[in-house]
C-alpha cells in the first residue's frame, strides 16, 4: 500500500478532470470514500 498511497492521491485528483477515469473507475471507486 505504501507506493499505492502516491499514486492515489494523484488518481483520485486527476480522475476528476481527466478522461483517465475511465482507467481508475476501478480504483478511484474504492478510494472515493477514502479521500
Amino acid at each position: 500500500m505504501t507506493p499505492h498511497t502516491p499514486h492515489h492521491h494523484k488518481g483520485a485528483a486527476t480522475h476528476k478532470t481527466t478522461p483517465q477515469s475511465a482507467s481508475l473507475a476501478p480504483r478511484t471507486s474504492h478510494l472515493t470514500p477514502h479521500t
